[in-house]
């Protein structure tokens, strides 16, 4: 066992799942005991000895995927890391995922070839069964009097391979690859396998050439039974009003978009009013969008690694942005 490494994970874990490096540093010392030797000086800038030994342990770390790299100088502890020091992300009876996506944009291969729908088709007929056309289809949330209304927007056509039970499909379009799961979401264990396995069944028939661009996404839809809520209560990620303006407000949509990796990634939270399934009920969107969006940035043999750094973002991100009012809500397994 790797004592450095074990206290690297446990300190990430302490301070949230995501942190930069000077955090690490100063938390470090309640995971391990650290020697006269560790605490002298260097002449590699001044810094404690350890401080050189937690960077490179860091490097392994991520090299393993039990860390992915956020920015310069920070990380999040990976699913993969949690399981190494016994730590497991929170899990809930109601989860409120409404709908989990893997889009893969190729770069564009001239002309598309029309036979790799039906290729693909036979690869996976027997867990996908239904075939459909569509006009296009493209996850998307619409502004209305009412909230935001889950939509599907038009994109090119898509040829969808539906499961007999609705529960996911598969699109195929040109240059283009999706994996979708709908209620009841499963687990990430499972999930992450499904995107891989039609990911790999694609490359088979397509050959494509690389990634023009990817996005994992999960929709949350958080129901709860009130005539108003206090925001503040349910989330840490909400539309700030004045003090000086009436603080009674009905829709709202609320919007920012995080840098990750100098820029190649980026990460879109939208959280916003969305229209109720019920009269007394309130209805709330939390949308988390991962993206990479600079083309042939990252070859394709290195996309579990991408989707581990993604799916890890996006969880902590969604435990950020809600309160334990919430999890009450969602039924935390513990």
């Amino acid at each position: 066992m790797n004592v450095w490494e074990i206290a690297i994970l446990k300190s990430m874990n302490s301070l949230g799942g995501e942190a930069g490096l000077q955090q690490i540093y100063e938390i470090l010392p309640s995971f391990i005991q650290l020697t006269e030797e560790d605490l002298r000086e260097t002449k590699w800038g001044g810094r404690p000895s350890y401080q050189h030994q937690v960077r490179s342990h860091i490097t392994n770390l991520c090299q393993a995927s039990e860390l992915s790299r956020v920015s310069r100088g920070s990380y999040s502890l990976t699913e993969k890391g949690r399981k190494r020091i016994g730590v497991m992300a929170k899990k809930y009876k109601n989860p409120p995922i409404i709908e989990a996506l893997c889009e893969f944009q190729f770069v564009p291969t001239h002309p598309w070839d029309l036979t790799i729908p039906g290729l693909m088709y036979e690869k996976v007929k027997n867990e996908f069964p239904d075939k459909q056309q569509k006009i296009g289809v493209g996850v998307q949330f619409v502004p209305t009097e009412k909230g935001l209304e889950h939509k599907m927007g038009h994109s090119p056509p898509r040829i969808q391979f539906h499961r007999k039970d609705k529960t996911a499909l598969i699109q195929v379009a040109p240059d283009l690859l999706a994996v979708n799961q709908l209620k009841p979401y499963p687990t990430w264990s499972k999930f992450k396998p499904m995107i891989l396995q039609n990911l790999h069944m694609y490359k088979e028939v397509a050959n494509p050439k690389g990634f023009k661009r990817i996005e994992l996404r999960y929709i949350n839809k958080i129901n709860i039974r009130a005539e108003s809520v206090e925001l503040s209560e349910y989330f840490d990620f909400y539309p700030y009003i004045p003090k000086k303006l009436p603080q009674s407000h009905t829709n709202f949509i609320s919007r920012v978009e995080i840098p990750y990796l100098n820029n190649r990634d980026r990460m879109l939270i939208t959280i916003g009013s969305a229209l109720s399934e019920r009269p007394d009920t309130l209805s709330i969107v939390l949308d988390i969008d991962y993206i990479m969006s600079i083309s042939e940035a990252m070859q394709i043999d290195a996309v579990e690694e991408w989707l581990e750094q993604a799916h890890s973002a996006i969880e902590s991100s969604f435990e950020h942005c809600i309160k334990d009012k919430s999890r009450i809500l969602f039924e935390e397994v513990k």
